[in-house]
């Protein structure tokens, strides 16, 4: 018979433990033990035969406040663009559910798909719909005489003025670094230009660049379709004498607004430019020029002017620089691009692997 002196589940110290192991290793019996250090007869017996270390196991912790649909509910939330501190909140005032908002942060780090709060990219993405139309129009244009095609388009450039000079790095005094001043209002340029077998035009500057279109050279003036018909009189007057493709030639251009005008289409019947149909959207693999504009910008790089007129200098000569020669590859490789796109579905193909 033996006696229990003390409540079943009392806490019983790392130093009761090994004593309760040292007496019984002495000699004593287990129920000596037991009045001895005031513990119950099953405790005492159980630490008097135990094995290994006398200290604490550590201990589950307080059970979790977010498993399975709450967790769920959290990612969705999170997902969803909303930060740990709204889910928080979200989750007292829609589930009852108090939390704090780095109980919510270790929840979206748990599982097997944890999350991780990374950069959004930002990305065009080709729709479903132009897609399909991407290879309805490649399918009945394998047989397209593309060195008739005109490959016309426009684009901007936003030029800070740089007072750095291109720097990243300098060596300077680490007690009295130099701090360069940001250019706040950049300097826009935007211009329409043409290419095509043995033929690049001119760039014809329309607005919103500065002075062009507008009678005061400091007025900011949007886009519009009447001055997309005068860089089309132009770019038409030089394709006349210079394009050998034929007088009869067809302009690829995209679905723009200013574009797509009845004042745009009544234009461009009235200077007999025929657009070619069926172009489908997002198809900026398909425009040779668009080639040309990379081009252009790698021929600025280093280019660090101070003024507006010495931008459009620089834009001018790197214009000037993009070779003929190379546009003729360029528009040779179309019928291949147009066979990649097929094979792929419509989707984007880089135009040189």
């Amino acid at each position: 018979m033996h006696t229990e002196i003390a409540m079943p589940g009392k806490y019983i110290s790392p130093a009761t433990r090994q004593q309760c192991r040292d007496l019984y290793h002495a000699g004593m019996k287990i129920e000596s033990i037991a009045k001895q250090l005031h513990i119950s007869y099953s405790s005492a017996k159980k630490h008097a035969h135990a094995t290994g270390s006398t200290a604490d196991k550590p201990k589950s912790g307080r059970p979790r406040k977010l498993t399975g649909k709450k967790r769920r509910v959290v990612r969705r939330l999170a997902q969803n663009g909303h930060s740990t501190r709204i889910v928080a909140i979200l989750l007292g005032t829609r589930h009852g559910v108090s939390v704090s908002r780095m109980t919510v942060n270790r929840a979206l780090k748990m599982g097997r798909k944890p999350l991780q709060y990374l950069p959004v990219i930002r990305e065009r993405r080709l729709s479903d719909v132009n897609q399909l139309k991407r290879v309805a129009f490649c399918q009945q244009s394998t047989r397209q005489q593309w060195h008739k095609i005109i490959f016309a388009d426009s684009k901007f450039l936003y030029v800070y003025e740089d007072k750095a000079r291109g720097w990243l790095f300098k060596w300077q005094n680490a007690d009295s670094r130099e701090v360069v001043p940001q250019h706040s209002n950049p300097f826009v340029f935007h211009f329409y230009a043409a290419v095509g077998t043995g033929f690049k035009s001119s760039l014809v500057f329309v607005p919103p660049t500065r002075g062009e279109g507008v009678e005061d050279p400091k007025k900011k003036t949007t886009f519009k379709s009447e001055h997309f018909l005068v860089a089309v009189e132009q770019l038409h007057d030089e394709i006349q004498r210079g394009f050998s493709g034929g007088a009869e030639y067809s302009m690829v251009l995209d679905h723009a607004r200013q574009h797509t005008s009845k004042a745009s289409k009544a234009g461009l019947a009235k200077f007999n430019v025929l657009v070619l149909e069926g172009f489908p959207p997002q198809s900026w693999d398909l425009n040779a020029i668009e080639v040309c504009w990379s081009w252009l910008d790698q021929k600025l790089r280093g280019h660090n002017p101070r003024t507006w007129d010495g931008w459009k200098d620089a834009i001018i000569q790197a214009w000037k620089e993009v070779e003929v020669v190379s546009i003729d590859k360029l528009v040779k490789k179309v019928p291949q691009q147009v066979e990649k796109i097929i094979k792929a579905d419509g989707k984007w193909c880089k135009y040189f692997p």
